[in-house]
């Protein structure tokens, strides 16, 4: 028989689990815990899968290459047709202040700082308007279409910079307007891409997360890492940062903006950088002229058109295997363009677009696409950076999208594309300022250029009065990592210029010449550079140069001029700032010399006239070979 007791309790051990049934329910499907599985071989492979599933090269209804322009004078939204050239329609609009985002029934854009817009790409009439949740403390870090629909990441700015503590990853289903579901991250979101009924974004910096259209719920979540070395404590393993996600014809491609990309692929599992798809160029790094390779997703103005656009890396997947297409990727410096072998980081081509700046470019597989300010449409051959098509739109650009993957343009004449030397000494040569890093970068890259004639071009450039002090200290540094035997006449050649007061000449970059023939290590360069030591005209920072060369050659030649210029100096006070080239001098003969000169030095060391630093030097070396 029951107790009463147990009959009073039945009632409130039923409620207890209804009560953790409807918390079980409602934790089902929220994304971003703490603990949830990462690499989970199950779900990287679902997922895996479904990426890789065909999609259309081109989003648009029409099926067809187009881009829609953000106009200036007067500011609107224009879509073009690129196969006719003809415009479909332009809608004027004051205040559109993000990127395009093309689906395939409507575009969308942000209008202010507080309305996502979207049209439909046909007519460019408005589909539907929607107000962000937090009005203009809104944080709006990307948008990102998969069909009709919209996603998008934001957070609140009421109370600071929120970031750090919370951001929104929001479905707008684009037949209506309306939000279909909102998931909150504890934590910061980036920017996200979508693809075949999945959403991608980045999480915590370090995460990959998925998450279903249909329910937002997270279906997997990568975590990489990869070995870092320490100086004390050997190495070990640390997270990659992930920084952006994009979707591709190729599938989905992340990683961290600084650093390379990696494909979505099975092989994730791993949760190791060396064993996954993982792809970078071999370049080196530069000062302002930087190997971008994609947009980082954890900053609110790249949302907008800025200048970072136009100063990143163009690649695109090898659509067989790893790697880049065609093992290229061109790195674009405004209106500068270099293609580079993406797995040696050898310059291949240079393009330099005419006049005005170049503001948004694509790569679309073979060809890179570009238009310019003045609404210039361009495309090049990925691999050699041949002008293959080009279309004069006269629209004022202030960014523009592309949807135009695999677009093939009308067969026209081909402009070749200029020898790769040819267009370095153009942009060497470019007289705007602000292009001074782009200046350096081409100079940078002259190192690996073959043929001798480079010498002289760089000799003409650490000559030139007019050279910028930065690019003439790099062109000098270049001159001599790449001074070879084959360069020898070049600098002979060089020196051969002596000061003459009648005829008015002037030697010019004797240091550096100095240098890169004491790098080359030819006796036959001994006799022209004592006569420029020997020289009184002769700057101390050449003098330098020349002494450091000439005991580089190590020819003993140098033996008896060494002396005579310790003779003759070692009292003049000109050199006592300078007199590392009098000590320099001194240990040479020191080493070199035999009786005569070690005499020279002891008299130089005991004379009172001698400069006190290089009296206390002689006496300080000589002491130690007499022991």
């Amino acid at each position: 028989m029951r107790s009463p007791l147990s009959v009073s309790r039945r009632p409130l051990y039923l409620l207890a689990a209804l009560w953790v049934a409807v918390l079980g329910l409602g934790c089902e499907g929220q994304p971003f815990e703490i603990n949830y599985p990462r690499n989970d071989p199950g779900a990287i492979g679902r997922v895996a899968r479904k990426v890789m599933q065909a999609r259309p090269l081109i989003h648009n209804v029409f099926g067809k290459p187009m881009v829609f322009i953000v106009a200036t004078r007067p500011r609107g939204i224009v879509a073009l047709d690129l196969e006719s050239g003809k415009v479909l329609w332009r809608k004027n609009i004051n205040d559109c202040s993000s990127k395009i985002v093309v689906g395939r029934r409507f575009i969308f854009h942000r209008k202010g700082s507080t309305i996502i817009m979207a049209r439909h790409i046909r007519t460019g009439e408005i589909a539907w308007q929607y107000r962000f949740k937090y009005g203009n403390a809104t944080e709006l870090y990307g948008m990102a279409a998969d069909g009709d629909n919209l996603y998008y990441v934001a957070t609140s700015m009421s109370t600071g910079r929120a970031y750090a503590r919370f951001a929104d990853i929001v479905k707008v289903v684009g037949a209506t307007g309306k939000v279909a579901w909102r998931r909150r991250a504890q934590g910061p979101l980036g920017a996200p891409a979508a693809r075949n009924g999945l959403v991608f974004v980045p999480y915590r910096f370090q995460y990959l997360s998925v998450l279903d259209h249909r329910t937002g719920k997270e279906v997997a979540r990568v975590y990489v890492r990869h070995k870092v070395a320490f100086r004390s404590r050997g190495t070990r393993l640390s997270p990659i940062m992930i920084n952006y996600v994009r979707d591709s014809p190729e599938g989905i491609i992340f990683g961290n903006d600084n650093e390379g990309a990696i494909r979505f692929s099975d092989k994730l599992v791993s949760g190791l950088q060396p064993k996954t798809d993982f792809f970078a160029i071999s370049l080196k790094r530069q000062r302002s002229v930087k190997a971008r390779y994609w947009w980082d997703g954890y900053k609110p103005s790249m949302v907008d058109y800025t200048a970072i656009d136009r100063n990143r890396l163009l690649w695109r997947w090898a659509r067989s295997g790893t790697g880049f297409a065609g093992d290229m990727a061109t790195l674009q410096y405004y209106r500068y363009f270099f293609g580079f072998q993406a797995s040696t980081g050898l310059l291949k081509w240079a393009h330099m677009h005419e006049a005005t700046q170049v503001i948004s470019t694509s790569h679309l597989g073979d060809g890179i696409i570009y238009i310019s300010r003045e609404g210039r449409i361009v495309m090049l051959d990925a691999r050699n950076g041949d002008r293959v098509w080009e279309l004069s739109t006269g629209i004022r650009t202030h960014g523009a999208t592309f949807d135009a993957d695999g677009f093939k343009p009308p067969q026209g004449k081909v402009v070749k594309n200029a020898p790769l030397l040819q267009v370095l000494k153009q942009v060497i040569a470019e007289p705007d300022l602000q292009f001074q890093d782009a200046k350096i970068f081409a100079v940078t890259q002259l190192v690996k250029v073959p043929g001798a004639s480079i010498s002289r071009v760089l000799l003409k450039l650490v000559n030139a009065p007019k050279t910028p002090v930065a690019v003439r200290r790099v062109a000098g540094d270049v001159l001599v990592k790449r001074a070879t035997r084959a360069s020898l006449p070049i600098f002979l050649a060089a020196l051969g210029r002596r000061y003459d007061f009648l005829k008015g000449t002037v030697p010019k970059g004797v240091g550096i010449v100095a240098r890169a023939l004491g790098r080359i290590g030819s006796p036959r360069a001994v006799r022209p550079l004592l006569a420029h030591m020997q020289e009184p005209f002769t700057p101390f920072s050449a003098l330098e140069e020349i002494v450091g060369a000439l005991i580089k050659i190590g020819d003993r030649r140098i033996v008896w001029p060494f002396s005579q210029f310790l003779l003759t100096y070692r009292a003049d006070s000109a050199f006592a700032p300078q007199i590392n080239i009098l000590t320099t001098m001194a240990s040479a003969l020191i080493k070199m010399g035999g009786r005569s000169e070690r005499q020279v030095l002891t008299f130089v060391a005991q004379d009172h006239h001698t400069l006190p630093q290089l009296r206390q030097y002689l006496q300080r070396e000589l002491g130690k070979t007499s022991r």
